[in-house]
């Protein structure tokens, strides 16, 4: 980001003992900020990020500080569901751990551009696919797909139990997810994948919010499972199996 969008940030976000000391390192003379569609700052939104805690590199925006700048949120949203969806159905890849940051846009690509007062003429990046895995077009993809959403950063939004913000955005990224991937098109059995994606991202997070017991994940070779009960998802994955190496069973809680 440019040197004054920086210097905003800095004024904003960080404590005024530690400024100028963050103005003049030379490691934050490039920003790439960070935007966290699926996370509120814990705390209360008047909360001051902690500059002690990350740099201007890699700078994270939840998304009420987003709100508060008035950054346009919607379209991000939008960016993102286009993106994870041509990765799904057209790439074939899991997404897992990618990351989306807030940058200059090319100067030979004026239609990627957004424009905002607090910073300036930018764009949405997708970066770091070294850990993507291609994922099967059935249920099996699925169950990978939604394990790869919950394990990434939260770039995304998450849908919400009740009516607030978070949901509405939540809404706004499924509908465009939902669209880009009836785009890519293919026959009938892969076309209702995509729903059944959104579906099981849903029930997953109302699950979690609920707190209705720890979900597991579970890999097993190239397939992944998520499910409230993780020994019945090793009992269901080793039934047609002679053997087999449970490479990660885990929690997925925050």
């Amino acid at each position: 980001m440019p040197q004054l969008v920086r210097e905003g940030l800095i004024a904003k976000y960080c404590p005024s003992p530690l400024a100028a000391e963050i103005k003049s390192s030379h490691a934050n003379r490039d920003c790439l900020v960070r935007p966290y569609l699926g996370k509120r700052r814990h705390g209360g939104a008047e909360r001051r990020s902690r500059f002690q805690a990350s740099s201007l590199r890699n700078l994270p925006l939840h998304v009420d500080q987003m709100e508060q700048l008035g950054l346009d949120i919607e379209t991000y949203a939008k960016l993102m569901a286009e993106a994870l969806a041509m990765m799904h159905w057209y790439g074939e890849m899991d997404a897992s751990d990618v990351k989306f940051v807030l940058a200059p846009p090319r100067s030979t690509a004026p239609s990627a551009k957004i424009h905002s007062a607090v910073l300036g003429e930018h764009a949405m990046w997708l970066l770091d696919f070294d850990c993507c895995r291609q994922m099967f077009m059935d249920e099996r993809g699925v169950d990978q797909a939604v394990a790869a959403f919950f394990r990434n950063d939260s770039f995304f939004p998450r849908p919400s139990t009740r009516a607030c913000p978070d949901q509405a955005l939540w809404e706004i990224f499924r509908a465009k997810y939902r669209q880009a991937s009836c785009m890519v098109g293919g026959d009938s059995t892969r076309m209702r994948l995509p729903r059944i994606l959104v579906e099981k991202i849903e029930g997953t997070q109302w699950k979690r919010v609920e707190n209705t017991g720890p979900l597991a994940m579970v890999e097993v070779g190239n397939e992944t499972r998520v499910g409230l009960d993780g020994e019945h998802l090793v009992r269901q994955m080793l039934e047609p199996l002679n053997w087999i190496e449970v490479s990660t069973w885990h929690g997925m809680v925050d």
